[in-house]
């Protein structure tokens, strides 16, 4: 049996479509599935942690959101700076070592049962070690392919590191039930974890000049990497990011809390259904990439956007167990889409030299949507005198907007591709 899976393993067919031969990805991937396991006990839990364990308001949760994303937003082109001036691997190791320290502290001021004002500064500050990991890890996979595989690249790391989001919210869920506070030291293991498989096993790769992609760009663009001022289709693609995660951190925030304060569900069970989030990725995204490999990228990002908006409509019908299964099954599908589309196109119309600052760019905006994000919710869910169905009726219209600003980027794509040389 051994023997047989061991042939098919290296059957051509196999190793082409899991790109086996791409060693940077699966090392890459291996540690960043690592720290998924460790994020899974803290990103599911952590706004119920504190309205349940902290007592604090739905909308002062939603502003520590808010905060934490803003840290994040100013400081990832920075780690994107650093990474394509130094280096991804040193980068990395930077944020993974900040995050590490700052969990570990986190559970030490719980345990102490210090003031609340503590732990969330550190939590805010824990955002700095995210903000110097992002980008460098996605910079590590654009280089290792091409333009023409940019999109099943990003398609097999996101299964890859998804895995430990199945893993890591069923621990946390089961964690939580008996001490919740040791959701915070079961992430800074995981980020130590991760940190070590890194430093062993990840070396950064050559930087893998690009072929031209569908979109009429490659990922050495000319001009020796200079870049202007003011890329407008960076700022189109990265607008319509920004709004798409106004309405995707909602699953991180406003959701559990309203689920949660209604007597929808319970803080363990939340922790399962957010488990599905990583099943469905781990589960779907070859089907998915299967699928809309023969759709253009605008296509399926309008495609993507609306199951996102399909999801949380959901919740103002409903916000008991099974429902909410629902919205977190057709809410993973739509990132399936998204999620590995936003770096490709990045990473293919970026110059030379400047991927690691335009996913940087890109990640300040979904940064700046997830800042909003919280608050606007908060808002909406829990101040505004509106019922269910027409409060989550408003936070769709921002996939509304994000589908305009997707449109008006793939204008001006066309519109910079006839100017290029390729077309001359």
């Amino acid at each position: 049996m051994l023997i047989k899976i061991h042939d098919s393993l290296n059957s051509g067919r196999i190793r082409n479509a899991l790109m086996l031969d791409n060693s940077t990805l699966w090392r890459v991937g291996f540690a960043r599935f690592t720290g998924s396991i460790g994020m899974g006990f803290v990103i599911p839990f952590m706004a119920l942690f504190l309205y349940s364990a902290e007592r604090l308001s739905p909308y002062t949760i939603g502003a520590i959101f808010s905060i934490t994303y803003l840290t994040g937003m100013v400081f990832q082109p920075i780690g994107g700076r650093i990474s394509d001036k130094h280096g991804e691997k040193i980068t990395i190791t930077a944020g993974l070592l900040v995050s590490f320290i700052l969990y570990l502290a986190i559970w030490v001021l719980v345990s102490l049962d210090v003031n609340t004002i503590f732990i969330i500064t550190a939590y805010v500050m824990a955002s700095l070690g995210s903000s110097f990991t992002y980008s460098p890890y996605y910079s590590l996979i654009t280089k290792s392919s091409t333009g023409s595989q940019m999109k099943k690249t990003m398609g097999i790391f996101r299964v890859i590191f998804n895995l430990g989001f199945i893993i890591g919210p069923v621990a946390g869920s089961i964690v939580s039930v008996y001490r919740f506070s040791d959701i915070f030291l079961f992430a800074s293991i995981f980020r130590l974890t991760e940190l070590i498989v890194l430093i062993f096993l990840v070396k950064p790769p050559a930087w893998n000049m690009g072929v031209p992609t569908q979109n009429g760009s490659n990922n050495a663009s000319p001009g020796s990497g200079k870049v202007s001022r003011i890329d407008r289709k960076l700022l189109f693609f990265s607008l319509s990011v920004m709004f798409l995660a106004m309405i995707g951190t909602q699953v991180q925030v406003s959701l559990p809390i309203f689920a949660f304060s209604t007597g929808g569900i319970t803080i363990a069970e939340y922790g399962y259904i957010y488990s599905l989030n990583g099943l469905v990725v781990v589960a779907g995204q070859f089907l998915i990439n299967r699928i809309f490999s023969k759709i253009g990228d605008i296509a399926s990002m309008i495609a993507g956007i609306m199951l996102y908006m399909v999801a949380f409509i959901i919740a103002g019908f409903s916000h008991a167990f099974l429902p909410l299964v629902g919205l977190i099954v057709i809410y993973s599908l739509g990132e399936d889409i998204v999620a590995p589309l936003e770096n490709a196109i990045v990473g293919n119309f970026a110059p030379s030299g400047k991927v690691g600052f335009y996913i940087s760019v890109k990640s300040s905006f979904w940064s700046a949507g997830n800042v909003l994000g919280p608050a606007v919710g908060s808002l909406i869910i829990f101040l505004l005198p509106f019922g269910p169905l027409v409060s989550w009726g408003i936070m769709d219209m921002f996939g509304g907007v994000s589908m305009i600003m997707i449109l008006a980027f793939r204008k001006q794509l066309w519109k910079d591709f006839k100017k290029s040389p390729v077309t001359a």
